[in-house]
């Protein structure tokens, strides 16, 4: 004789519980992380705007002289450091891709 099926799932089970719904029916997981996500970026942006406002400013001799002496060479150690970090990032995933599938490892 089998045993009867469970009348609970595994989830339900481990406590877990689906995401909450609208009125509609429709699914809206991570609204709060996503609107938390959304004001810590616009924090985090308000330097760069500032940066972009003063290039309108009227004190156009220190960006002249900005993109005369240093801009060339900042532009270029950003690309350089843009590629090397690429490149690294590229051999180290291919690397550890490759361990992952090649090799047994414990906990996998």
């Amino acid at each position: 004789m089998t045993p009867p099926a469970p009348t609970t799932s595994p989830a339900a089970i481990a406590g877990a519980t689906a995401p909450r719904s609208s009125a509609d029916g429709r699914r809206h997981p991570g609204r709060l992380l996503g609107a938390a996500g959304l004001v810590i970026a616009l924090l985090l942006s308000v330097p760069l705007w500032s940066v972009f406002g003063s290039v309108f400013s009227s004190d156009a001799g220190a960006w002249a002289h900005i993109r005369a002496t240093v801009l060339p060479d900042l532009i270029t150690n950003s690309l350089l450091l843009a590629l090397s970090v690429g490149l690294g990032v590229t051999i180290i995933g291919t690397l550890t891709a490759w361990l992952t599938a090649t090799f047994e490892f414990r906990g996998r």
